[in-house]
């Protein structure tokens, strides 16, 4: 039984080797091979609640290994026991100088789970019993991949989970998001493996579809992981037919590329792959497109791609880029984020409960404001659920800085105003300067950032940067007011009454600059200032006492210096 067990485990077929194992553990439950082999089994046909049982055994085990702890950290993470989790990935990281991989912060994790009310999020009633996931907007309807029993005369079985192998379903949209009248996409295109996901242009006659690759031998290929190698196909509409789809260049023999995105212009096409030259696992790439073809396919760097998995973009209209990842910071599994392409700088958002769970939560499309997206949140394991979901508010988080030192101005008074100037919520931010606001979006906003002795500062969010996107970040700047102003009242010493028409010559002793003032009818007198410097002042007026002051303006605080003189009468 031992080695059909071993056999199953060695072929991918985790499902039939749980079942050996759990009776030979059963026998002998002294036998870490098969605890071991029961976690990673777990954990590859995306069971963690099992797979943290077998790997609390195995971290305390005399075969544990550095991986051991990693994988512990995150299946705990998928439970949502993120403190365990965060224990275990730190001892992993402290055994792992050289590792890639990020810790487990619970406090970040609350965070994400703060904004619920941002998002509206329901499973659509036609999923079906087995895995529905990969939509894609195809003229006014949805295509999208399933798992779902269909009648044939051979039963064919993806032997990892015991599913069936994806075809194509296309369905009509209603006006409420549900999907109705499904039928399976086109029986042409369909094959023996995996069909999808795939995407479309903007006009519906050209496609691009995920395959499993079928080598000259009319058999699937896998590498080393047990990882069917997946190709990008290409096809054309011919009349209401589809064209025999052909390898797209920059396919790597040996490597799977997969998971397509058309941009709006048809120009770009993003897609997953684990080619050599990456950062791990698979990686999100772009390959660019003009008179003469396909260019090379460019990684989308080390800001996007970690040493985990990217998958499943999505790429706007705005060049906002939506994914999924396993390895930036979020609530466990596959997490949703997005990045503004065309803005510099730009940084990684994780778009948050309720889009985000501790499952897998991945392939979001996204248009005016609506769209779909995947998880197992429900069912677990590898039985995806479609979801429809509608941004009900979007987020506006930003952080105060000094714009000299680039240092965080904390303590500051900030304000969101509509395109009119007119206020619609001020907070007050801590030391950290963080602000936030929840907004519908369609219109321009400004932000003023109010602090004493500070220039005031200000932020334009623009009504196109929040086109398609679940939230946006700034930055406001503020400088020192240097502005320093000298308020002066001169008065008569006996009586205390105001004397209009006095004279005060300022001068400057570094420049031998000289200006000259006058009292008006209050008594009063005013003028500005420059820091870091040693004034004179001379007070003279026929029927008065002259009189003079040495002002000093080195570290003098505030933006206001006040005098007060009184005058003898001659």
């Amino acid at each position: 039984m031992s080695d059909r067990a071993n056999k199953y485990f060695e072929s991918f077929a985790y499902l039939e080797a749980i079942k050996l194992y759990e009776i030979l553990w059963q026998k002998d439950s002294l036998n870490d091979s098969h605890a071991k082999r029961l976690a990673i089994s777990y954990r590859m046909v995306n069971n963690p609640e099992q797979s943290e049982h077998w790997y609390a055994r195995v971290v305390y085990s005399s075969s544990v290994e550095i991986e051991d702890f990693f994988h512990y950290a995150k299946v705990l993470q998928s439970n949502k026991k993120y403190r365990e989790a965060q224990i275990w990935m730190d001892r992993y990281l402290e055994s792992n100088s050289k590792t890639m991989r990020n810790t487990i912060d619970p406090v970040y994790i609350q965070d994400l789970l703060k904004d619920s009310i941002r998002y509206r999020v329901q499973a659509i009633k036609a999923n079906s019993e087995a895995s529905d996931f990969g939509v894609s907007f195809y003229e006014n309807q949805l295509v999208f991949s399933s798992a779902r029993e269909i009648r044939t005369v051979i039963k064919r079985n993806f032997k990892w989970n015991n599913q069936n192998y994806l075809r194509l379903y296309e369905a009509k949209v209603e006006a409420d998001g549900e999907l109705n009248e499904i039928q399976p996409f086109s029986d042409k295109l369909a094959t023996n493996y995996h069909d999808g996901p795939v995407c479309f242009n903007e006009e519906g006659d050209e496609m691009f579809l995920t395959r499993n690759h079928i080598a000259n031998s009319k058999r699937i290929k896998r590498n080393q992981e047990g990882i069917v190698s997946i190709k990008l196909y290409h096809s054309k509409k011919e009349g209401h037919k589809w064209s025999e789809p052909e390898l797209l260049p920059f396919n790597i023999e040996g490597y799977s590329t997969g998971h397509p995105s058309l941009s709006f212009d048809a120009k770009s096409l993003y897609f997953i792959s684990d080619r050599p030259g990456g950062f791990g696992g698979t990686d999100l790439y772009v390959c660019h497109r003009d008179e003469n073809g396909w260019g090379e396919a460019e990684n989308l760097g080390s800001q996007i791609n970690t040493f985990e998995n990217e998958m499943f973009p999505f790429i706007t209209q705005t060049q906002n880029l939506y994914f999924a990842s396993k390895g930036h910071p979020g609530l466990g599994g596959l997490d949703l984020f997005s990045i503004d392409l065309k803005q510099k700088g730009s940084s990684i958002v994780n778009l948050g409960y309720p889009v985000n769970t501790s499952k897998d939560d991945f392939g979001l499309i996204l248009k005016y404001g609506k769209g779909y997206f995947a998880s197992n949140r429900l069912k677990g394991e590898s039985f995806d659920d479609i979801y429809k979901f509608s941004i009900e508010s979007k987020l506006i988080k930003g952080q105060v800085f000094h714009d000299v030192k680039d240092e965080i101005l904390g303590n500051t008074l900030v304000t969101l105003n509509d395109e009119n100037g007119h206020p619609i919520e001020t907070v007050k931010t801590g030391e950290n300067g963080r602000f936030k606001f929840f907004v519908r979006g369609g219109q321009m906003y400004k932000i003023r950032s109010v602090k004493e002795n500070y220039i005031d500062g200000e932020a334009i969010i623009a009504a196109s940067l929040l086109k398609d996107k679940t939230e946006c970040h700034t930055q406001i700047y503020q400088t020192t007011d240097n502005t320093l102003v000298l308020e002066g009242l001169v008065v008569v010493k006996e009586g205390q009454s105001p004397i209009e028409g006095l004279i005060i010559s300022v001068f400057d002793e570094q420049t031998k600059e000289r200006f000259e003032l006058r009292s008006n009818w209050e008594g009063k007198f005013s003028c500005k200032l420059k820091r870091e410097t040693l004034y004179r002042l001379e007070y003279l007026k026929a029927g008065f006492m002259s009189k003079y002051d040495l002002i000093n303006t080195y570290k003098l605080l505030g933006n206001k210096f006040e005098i007060r003189k009184e005058f003898d009468r001659l």
